[in-house]
């Protein structure tokens, strides 16, 4: 018998809510983009839909069917320390329960200390995505996850496209869930030189980055090491769109 590897996903909830009075499932209840684009996923592939979570600043964290009434309620700092232990154990729960093959987080910056030390204990960093960026750009990351994370069995894997390139002797094959997520890790500690380009760029999700800065990260190289060109050519050979500003 097939066995499914589960993707896992974790969001936090959305102040955008369906006012219907009557309790509905969370997953119906927060209407953000992220949350719509989770429903239509589901409806196109509801074989085996992700295992959802969702960080509530009232709730704690939920699964996707519990039956959430109409509220307003803003996370505040008495909430975080009241909340952390019961999340804490939840993620470790979850992790058990769930055993999950990749995982996507995208909370906002004020739930992220509720998450930091379980995400960083019970996730192993090549399975995990942490979405970054404006709200528009984590809806794009997650809705391009979706679809690589689709559920696969052991005995049939389903292939993701690996990209293959060499920059100065250093030659790396990557998927194009691997380079977002290194993208994500960098943009994190270095959000300026991330947007450092003048002429060419590269979009991931719905931002914009410097094709050096990509290429450097990637291959681990400094940038002053290789020009724009040689960058525009490896991050091709990866499967990665190079673009003008003026286009």
């Amino acid at each position: 018998m097939s066995t499914i590897s589960p993707s896992l996903v974790i969001l936090s909830c959305s102040r955008r809510k369906k006012r219907t009075s009557r309790p509905i499932p969370a997953i119906d209840r927060y209407d953000g983009p992220l949350f719509q684009v989770l429903r239509k996923h589901i409806r196109e592939r509801p074989e085996v839909p992700p295992v959802t979570y969702i960080l509530s600043g009232r709730f704690g964290l939920i699964d996707a069917e519990f039956p959430t009434p109409r509220y307003s309620h803003r996370l505040t700092a008495a909430d975080i320390s009241i909340l952390q232990d019961s999340v804490d154990s939840q993620i470790k729960e979850a992790v058990e329960k769930v055993q999950p093959a990749s995982v996507f987080v995208s909370v906002g910056s004020q739930y992220w200390p509720l998450l930091d030390e379980p995400i960083s204990r019970e996730f192993a960093s090549e399975k995990l995505i942490i979405a970054s960026g404006s709200i528009g750009g984590r809806a794009s990351q997650f809705a391009h996850w979706l679809r690589l994370s689709e559920p696969r069995t052991n005995d049939v894997p389903i292939a993701q496209p690996c990209g293959k390139a060499t920059l100065l002797g250093t030659t790396v094959r990557l998927t194009p869930s691997e380079i977002l997520y290194k993208a994500n890790q960098a943009r994190s500690v270095d959000p300026e030189g991330a947007v450092r380009f003048q002429t060419w760029y590269v979009e991931l999700g719905n931002e914009r980055v410097a094709p050096k800065w990509l290429a450097s990260i990637l291959f681990n190289k400094p940038v002053y090491r290789f020009r724009t060109s040689d960058a525009r050519r490896v991050l091709t050979d990866l499967g990665l769109s190079i673009r003008h500003v003026a286009t």
